[in-house]
């Protein structure tokens, strides 16, 4: 039921909303403080047609600044929505007051009817939470970098030949690097060098619950009690679409995982995080064995899952940092002179990393440039709430603004501009200005486990890139360069919409260096 192509009829809308109107009504007349500023709303339905569909966060950040606000409440028919509009409020709320802010949002399209709810992400904040993310952290540790730095070496150094071949394809060479590299960590078990179909089932099965998670796409995330509608009622297509969304969700589920048990049975697995908890169940039995074996196949569909939603911000990342390349072509020299003088014709290192701070600056510019969640992924609030006067109800969601903060002129003056000197100081990295990183990956008891991943997966892969490829535009028959229209995609990810450019070694040299890793890769 997407919102802006279907209209439910007003019989069953009218019975659906109105028990939640009635108790919303009572709750409110309860606290007699007022809500934060907002948009007038309007009978019945509130802000219902007030929250924009494309480009939210620039529409919330306007609204602020011209209100004078870093707080804007929309509410309506069983909804609050508060969007955070200034960090210092972030830092009160998320982190000072985690224990309120700490839950997530039920997301009724895709927890209830997809059957993602075992997704430790999206789960409230308590003792099954807890547990889950006890264990990925436990294995995926910053200071074990051997669990997930090999796997970013082997396959940012993959892409290598692969782009020398087919360098027209580099969106979907680097696509399936990050994807090959999370499915090598949680599994175990080689990948297929083109359309690997696990990797295929991964996008599919995220790419659904992407779409499904965005309250505007579905009136069932905005209504809850909708998803109480039978499918075959006129308007309920949602329904349908989730059983088909579900039925892929348990395949992502299930199908590496029994893979990953063959793998280790035949003895072609590799250190992975599945064999890593299947040792630790060793002398189980009964219920406790199922209940452990259930728990880790579970876990480690969240490992895929982290990794590659981490990998997803990786490649989107990737994909920015191909489009600045293009359009900011003295950032590229000054990276490949950095790393010219740092490496001396050798492929990049982790222990060149301290060594490389405009590459690392550079990084920086990319997740502020382009945040690939501008709005973050949504908290709600666990119990009411105060905030300067304000009353906040209880299972409000609650959005971090995180491209306003990382587009504030007042601590990144000329923000649209992609500039990583501003994060560079007498050639060091600046500790007195705002970290994108720090903003990228999530906020409070909630931030992404596996930032240290997707940071990591990003160096080398650029570190890599630029050591032995330019990245220029595309030449037309008449030898002319040709600008590429990039265009950005708003989505619960702000992607790059397909583009072309021309990517060829930086000499012969280079080309040398890339075919060595060609032959590696064979061997």
């Amino acid at each position: 039921m997407v919102v802006s192509q279907q209209t439910l009829p007003l019989v069953w809308v009218a019975c659906a909303i109105l028990p939640v109107i009635i108790y919303f009504g009572v709750k409110r007349k309860s606290s007699s403080l007022p809500y934060p500023p907002g948009p007038p709303r309007y009978p019945i339905i509130g802000n219902l047609l007030h929250l924009p569909l494309s480009y939210q966060w620039i529409a919330f950040d306007k609204w602020c600044r011209e209100q004078e606000t870093e707080l804007l409440y929309f509410s309506g028919a069983g909804f609050n929505v508060l969007v955070v509009n200034s960090l210092e409020a972030v830092t009160e709320l998320f982190e000072r007051k985690w224990s309120i802010y700490s839950h997530r949002p039920k997301f009724p399209m895709v927890c209830d009817l997809m059957g993602w709810d075992w997704l430790f992400g999206l789960m409230e904040y308590g003792e099954p939470w807890r547990e889950r993310r006890k264990l990925f952290t436990q294995y995926f540790h910053p200071s074990e970098p051997t669990s997930f730095k090999p796997h970013a070496m082997q396959f940012s150094r993959g892409m290598l030949p692969k782009l020398l071949e087919s360098p027209e394809e580099f969106l979907n060479i680097a696509r399936h690097a990050v994807g090959g590299s999370a499915l090598s960590m949680a599994y175990g078990f080689p990948i297929m060098e083109h359309d690997d179909p696990h990797i295929q089932l991964a996008e599919k099965a995220l790419e659904t619950m992407n779409i499904g998670t965005l309250p505007s796409n579905f009136l069932v995330n905005i209504i809850p009690s909708l998803k109480y509608v039978p499918g075959w009622v006129p308007g309920a297509g949602f329904q349908k679409i989730a059983k088909d969304w579900r039925q892929i969700q348990m395949e992502f589920r299930q199908k590496p995982f029994e893979r990953s048990l063959e793998a280790m049975a035949n003895g072609t697995a590799s250190p992975c995080y599945v064999t890593n908890r299947m040792e630790n169940l060793q002398g189980l039995r009964g219920s406790e064995r199922e209940y452990s074996l259930a728990l880790v196949r579970d876990n480690a569909a969240q490992v895929f899952q982290g990794t590659r939603t981490a990998a997803e911000t990786t490649l989107a990342a990737l994909q920015f940092f191909f489009a600045a390349m293009l359009c900011y072509p003295e950032v590229q020299k000054k990276a490949q002179l950095e790393l010219d003088h740092v490496l001396g014709g050798r492929l990049p290192e982790y222990a060149d990393e301290e060594h490389t701070p405009y590459v690392t600056a550079l990084i920086k510019e990319i997740l502020r440039w382009k945040p690939i969640l501008p709005l973050g992924v949504p908290h709600t609030t666990s119990q009411d709430d105060v905030y300067k006067g304000y009353h906040i109800p209880k299972g409000t969601f609650v959005m971090a603004n995180s491209w306003a903060f990382l587009h504030d002129p007042k601590h990144f003056p000329n923000p649209d501009v992609f500039d990583p000197e501003r994060f560079l100081s007498n050639g060091r990295v600046r500790t007195d200005i705002r970290d994108p990183v720090d903003i990228a990956f999530g906020y409070g008891r909630r931030i992404c486990p596996g930032n240290h991943i997707a940071l990591s997966f990003l160096w080398v892969a650029i570190s890599t890139i630029l050591t032995v490829y330019d990245i220029t535009k595309e030449v037309n028959q008449n030898g002319q360069e040709v600008t590429p229209n990039i265009e950005f995609k708003p989505n619960i990810l702000f992607e790059v919409a397909p583009f072309k450019c021309t990517i060829k070694p930086r000499s012969k040299e280079c080309e040398e260096l890339i075919r060595n890793v060609g032959y590696e890769t064979e061997a």
